[in-house]
This record gives C-alpha cells, structure tokens and sequence, in this order.
C-alpha cells in the first residue's frame, strides 16, 4: 500500500501542469532508535503513574520499530528504481544515518534534532546539485 502510494504521489505530482519540470527527491525514513523511544516511554509512564495522569502514548508504536521502518526505505527505493524517471532521485536519509551515533541526530529517537536535520539537508543538497547537473548537460 505504502509503494502504491508513493508512487501515485510522484505520479500526480509529475502530472500536474504547475510542477511537471519540476525535480523529486524522495525521502527515506530515518532509522528510529527504538533504545532511546523506550526509555521516554517508560520516563513518560513512570510520570504519568506518579502525577495520575492517564494520556496516550504514540511514542512506541509497532509501525516506528526497525524492522518495519526497513521495508518503508525499501519501498522508497524500489518506487524511485521502479519509475525510472531521471527527475525522481532518492534522499536515502536511511543509509546516511543507520552507521551514525543517533542521539545526536534525534531529539526522542524518531523526530530530528538540529544536527538530524543537518544531515537531511546535506542529502536534499547533494540530489538537488545531481539533479540540476543532468538538467544542464540534458539541455546542452
């Protein structure tokens, strides 16, 4: 479903007038540190067990695990490998950030930090400099 869905987003996006020259760059998930997510979870219900306060917690939930979020960077990549379309790159924040010291690129183990989203810009800027260079040698 994800797959199916990402694409048809690429897709739509590529359809409409307004942005069909326009470059894609699509996006893997981050590795999540599931450590550290526990750890605010069990922080957070220890709290919650002291002040009484009964709230929901999203932080730990089963689609945020490793495991799963692997298949969603694989589906990005497939998608992107699948379209074929030269304007449709992959941001692989997934490969850039799995041998890295996590706590220091996310605030809670999902959600970025400063320096997280350092990284993901610094991706974002070397597709766009790969993109804008095969849009010039293509129009030469």
């Amino acid at each position: 479903m994800y797959k199916n869905n990402l694409r048809k987003l690429v897709e739509k996006a590529h359809s409409a007038p307004r942005f069909k020259d326009v470059d894609i760059i699509v996006m893997t998930p981050p590795v999540p540190d599931e450590k550290r997510m526990r750890r605010l979870l069990l922080a957070k219900t220890v709290m919650d067990t002291l002040t009484g306060k009964k709230e929901g917690n999203i932080i730990l939930q089963d689609h945020r695990r490793v495991e799963d979020m692997v298949q969603y960077a694989d589906a990005a990549r497939e998608v992107v490998n699948e379209l074929g379309d030269p304007s449709v790159v992959l941001g692989d924040l997934w490969t850039a950030m799995k041998n890295k010291k996590l706590s220091n690129l996310q605030v809670d183990g999902l959600h970025f930090s400063k320096d997280g989203y350092k990284v993901s810009l610094a991706i974002c800027h070397m597709y766009a400099l790969t993109l804008i260079s095969y849009s010039s040698f293509m129009t030469w």
